[in-house]
């Protein structure tokens, strides 16, 4: 195995996806890619509305792709330790097909998500993300509880 992906948000199971994913890479020598998404159902909602107004939006915009970013950062601060190469990728859209995309059409070999992320889900339950992206990508997945 040479690519590990992790789909991260800033919950407590994405915390520990990343711990798992970290392992595995660690195992295998994989290099490891961490994969946030931002929704941005908001922006469109905005630009929808009577509050059409573009420099509002891209300040909203702005602040949520360095949210992204700054989670992404400390995600790889997590990382450091690993001796193979370690990636980040900030994607803005619908969280579930971003993710199939970018793994269907990338290198990677194994994806590992958080059983639900920040919208939460009682235990046993898969969060709407996961269940969407585990039913969707034809490699393999790993969901960390």
């Amino acid at each position: 195995m040479k690519h590990i992906a992790v789909a991260i948000d800033d919950s407590d199971c994405s915390t520990r996806a990343i711990a798992q994913a970290k392992e595995l890479a660690k195992l295998y020598g994989a290099k490891l890619t961490l994969i946030h998404v931002y929704d941005n159902k908001y922006f469109d909602t905005f630009m929808e509305g009577s509050y059409n107004r573009l420099d509002v939006i891209e300040k909203m915009r702005a602040e949520v792709q360095e949210k992204s970013a700054n989670l992404l950062a400390k995600a790889k601060e997590q990382c450091a330790d690993l001796e193979t190469p370690v990636e980040t990728v900030s994607l803005e859209g619908y969280a579930a097909g971003k993710i199939i995309d970018f793994v269907e059409e990338s290198d990677v070999e194994l994806l590992v998500m958080g059983s639900h992320g920040m919208g939460g889900f009682r235990r046993f339950f898969l969060g709407s993300v996961t269940h969407k992206v585990a039913v969707s990508i034809e490699k393999p997945i790993l969901i960390v509880r």
